[in-house]
């Protein structure tokens, strides 16, 4: 049994892997309350699979971009599980998450398109990363002014760009892409973490010393 969340957006996500099933609560607070959530989510999903947090064999989770507090939220909440139960901990790119659970609701991508997966960075800014239909990264956890000329050297590239996630608000009224495709409303959902695609790409993290990916430094515009 496997627990897995990611608070690197509003969104707190959280899902336990029992078998081959996967049962998630995903919730988008507006009080910054992850913290809270995060436990009592999980405590939900045991309760609700008759089991308890002595049953977890490992933790994984959605390491950022993305909000600064959501970031040490997940790695503090798994940390304190990881020595508590002395489980391992992968952890895999947010950015990565939002491009799984959006090919899992839009199944026509072809080999001449791009997606672009964003979180919001704060100003005109966004942290994104770049995959190709197969999940091969273009380029990973980067944060890119919001003006007409980004990706622009992308254009005669792809066919069609699609560009997704909650960062994507301060993007669709400046782009000038003439292939772009915006799409508003996903998040990184933590339940994508098991799924085939991923799994190749999560890395074993050391409980100790490892940091999430912050791209910026807090506070830094």
């Amino acid at each position: 049994m496997q627990v897995a969340f990611d608070t690197s957006t509003p969104m707190c996500s959280v899902a336990l892997h029992v078998g081959d099933q996967v049962d998630s609560i995903n919730e988008i607070l507006k009080d910054n309350s992850h913290s809270e959530a995060i436990f009592n989510f999980i405590e939900k999903l045991l309760d609700s699979n008759k089991a308890s947090v002595k049953d977890l064999k490992a933790i994984a989770i959605g390491m950022g971009p993305g909000s600064y507090t959501g970031l040490r939220v997940a790695a503090s909440a798994a940390k304190g599980l990881a020595y508590a139960l002395d489980i391992p901990i992968y952890g895999v790119s947010s950015l990565r998450l939002i491009y799984e659970t959006f090919l899992k609701s839009y199944n026509s991508i072809t080999p001449d398109d791009l997606v672009i997966s964003c979180i919001d960075a704060r100003r005109m800014e966004v942290y994104a990363s770049a995959f190709t239909w197969r999940g091969e990264a273009v380029f990973e956890n980067k944060a890119v002014k919001a003006n007409a000329e980004t990706w622009k050297e992308l254009e005669k590239q792809f066919k069609t760009i699609y560009i997704v996630g909650m960062g994507v608000a301060k993007l669709k009224e400046v782009l000038t892409l003439r292939n772009v495709e915006i799409i508003e409303g996903i998040y990184p959902l933590a339940g994508q973490i098991f799924s085939q695609n991923v799994k190749s790409y999560l890395q074993l993290l050391d409980v100790a010393y490892f940091e999430p990916i912050y791209v910026k430094q807090f506070g830094e515009l």
